[in-house]
């Protein structure tokens, strides 16, 4: 086979800069296990803020799960899971999308909107939340968290 017939691989820094549709089978590897290391970091430090703070405990009303069933734990694990693929086609789309002009990322439009993410995201999540506590599904879903 003529050897011409190849194209020269691209340096990871090349990939990077080019976005997700240049990846490598390993750099989707390399991206999942990372998005799911930064998650179990993030769930350390917000299971154990609490005991290195040490601030007043809030009561606990009602009944509180303590232990995992492993209906619970595959629930969970199901859910981790799917934040990999998400990160995937979510950084996928930022470098398709022409209104997304990476080259002009900042401190100022990539840090002071997460301010007001979060509040759009909480608004939507909170009713979310309410509704995962009707009777009649809270059980199926909201229970294994």
């Amino acid at each position: 086979m003529n050897t011409t017939d190849f194209e020269e691989p691209i340096s990871w820094q090349e990939r990077l800069t080019e976005g997700p549709v240049e990846w490598t089978a390993l750099d989707n590897v390399l991206f999942s296990v990372l998005m799911v290391l930064a998650f179990e970091l993030l769930n350390h430090i917000s299971s154990n803020i609490g005991y290195w703070f040490r601030p007043n405990e809030i009561p606990v009303r009602g009944k509180h799960l303590d232990e995992f069933s492993q209906t619970d734990k595959v629930f969970v694990t199901l859910n981790k899971l799917c934040t990999a693929p998400f990160m995937y086609f979510y950084v996928r789309y930022a470098y398709a999308e022409p209104n997304v002009v990476m080259e002009s990322v900042s401190i100022q439009n990539m840090v002071l909107p997460i301010p007001v993410l979060f509040l759009v995201y909480d608004f939507f999540y909170t009713i979310l939340h309410w509704g995962l506590h009707i009777k009649s599904i809270y059980g199926y879903i909201h229970k294994h968290h």
